[in-house]
């Protein structure tokens, strides 16, 4: 595709957390080799959706604990899971209605990164978690990404 675009995509953006990331690893690897970005939507569904967090939610909590002590700030679940995403280098996209929560997340600029085994750690979890990624999702992406390049869904 990139042989014939008009012009090379800069970032893509699609659901990304720990659970579907094995479904979507290939895309990020073929994305970064080529320079092109990602960012993340629903980054935070492992833990906000998610009926019980699933089985990478004790795994952050317990990334989030060693950070409060080792910062003195207090850490929560949802921040250790946006510092996973710097690790991984992929770009999320949050949002929030309430001001207290866009601070929680803009703080994590100040935290510290995981380690690596933290990264692995929950990226072996992620493997274990159950999570839907609706196939008209990657139909809607992928059609628009086209029209985008090629000007209309005909080659």
């Amino acid at each position: 595709m990139l042989k014939v675009a008009k012009h090379k995509p800069v970032i893509h953006q699609l659901e990304a957390h720990p659970y579907v990331l094995s479904h979507i690893q290939e895309v990020i690897d073929i994305a970064s080799e080529n320079g092109i970005l990602t960012s993340a939507y629903a980054p935070l569904a492992p833990i906000s959706s998610h009926p019980t967090g699933g089985p990478a939610k004790p795994i952050l909590e317990k990334i989030a604990t060693r950070l409060s002590k080792e910062t003195g700030k207090a850490v929560d679940a949802q921040q250790a899971l946006l510092l996973w995403f710097r690790a991984k280098k992929i770009t999320p996209v949050t949002g929030s209605h309430t001001a207290s929560r866009m601070k929680q997340q803009a703080a994590v600029q100040q935290l510290p990164d995981i380690t690596a085994a933290e990264v692995a750690e929950v990226d072996e979890a992620g493997l274990k978690g159950k999570f839907a990624v609706p196939l008209v999702v990657y139909v809607l992406v992928l059609t628009g990404v086209w029209v985008w390049l090629f000007g209309s869904l005909l080659p």
